[in-house]
């Protein structure tokens, strides 16, 4: 049987040590058609280290991003266009792919049943699933994941079809899922979730995740795009839900001192379910000096 291939894109950002452990987990895959190894670079990594990539294995393309912004979605954007694999994925240049990751999601993918299968990861500090799971496999839709059904971190294996309608807008600043979220509902794409660990998602200080205070007005925008395009279905199928994303919205406005902002998105926190707790946190709101009690709030919904 000749095997669909399949194209694994790395972006990279000065992390040449994850790069190195990301990418041998990569050429250990036992899927057996793994047509190129796309390492994308938003930094600038030394000549010779590059040339040390490139020896690795031959499949293995450096590209340096020139033609994007430089952020997240621009250096994914830059791998994407040169990717030629029937099937196409990305991974993430600090984690590492357990060596049937490939296989055990393109099992799926060569049914035909569907063009986008993904399964879930483990942490690294304690090997508990980062992804929200049912114990089964299933399928899953756009309104599964605007409802929150499906959060967290997983890895998925694309088709060349679908991944070639994608685009990663700078405006997203890091924010890439606005992108899937919206090919999903304009594609009515049905995916198929794994029940399985297939990448170890690797907790560490500077992961950029951990940025998301330090950079509070870039994500109270990615926030806010986010209510934009899909606010509407959300709070027609899962008010609850709207209600906690305009929560979280208020806070990062008031982390980027955006003061209009704060209780604009508090009330419309309030106005989707009327709850009795988002009163009080409209009422923070409307008070500069409380509204600090709202760092402990999101840091207990973390936990």
């Amino acid at each position: 049987m000749n095997l669909p291939s399949v194209s694994i894109i790395i972006p990279t950002y000065k992390r040449p040590e994850f790069l190195l452990r990301a990418l041998d987990s990569v050429l250990g895959q036992d899927y057996q058609n793994i047509k190129e190894i796309i390492i994308t670079d938003d930094g600038d990594y030394e000549e010779s280290f590059i040339e040390k990539l490139k020896a690795e294995d031959s499949r293995i393309i450096y590209v340096k991003n020139t033609k994007y912004a430089k952020g997240p979605s621009g250096n994914k954007q830059n791998g994407l266009d040169i990717a030629s694999g029937d099937f196409i994925a990305f991974m993430d240049d600090d984690d590492e792919l357990f060596n049937d990751a490939v296989s055990s999601v393109m099992k799926v993918l060569i049914t035909g049943s569907y063009k986008i299968a993904f399964a879930n990861c483990v942490r690294s500090d304690n090997g508990k699933f980062t992804g929200k799971h049912y114990d089964r496999d299933e399928e899953a839709s756009y309104w599964d994941f605007i409802c929150g059904k499906y959060e967290g971190e997983y890895w998925g294996i694309n088709s060349y079809e679908i991944m070639k309608k994608i685009r990663f807008k700078d405006e997203y600043g890091g924010a890439e899922g606005l992108a899937w979220l919206g090919l999903y509902k304009e594609e009515n794409i049905k995916l198929k979730y794994i029940h399985k660990a297939v990448r170890k998602y690797y907790v560490h200080e500077n992961q950029f995740s951990n940025t998301y205070e330090q950079n509070a007005l870039r994500t109270f925008n990615s926030y806010e795009k986010y209510l934009e395009l899909f606010g509407e279905d959300i709070i027609k199928t899962c008010p609850k839900k709207y209600s906690y994303i305009c929560k979280i919205a208020s806070y990062f406005a008031f982390l980027s001192g955006n003061k209009q902002k704060i209780s604009y998105y508090a009330a419309k926190s309030f106005m989707s379910d009327k709850s009795f707790l988002s009163f009080i946190f409209y009422l923070f709101s409307i008070c500069p000096l409380s509204f600090y009690v709202l760092k402990y709030y999101f840091r207990f919904r973390k936990k």
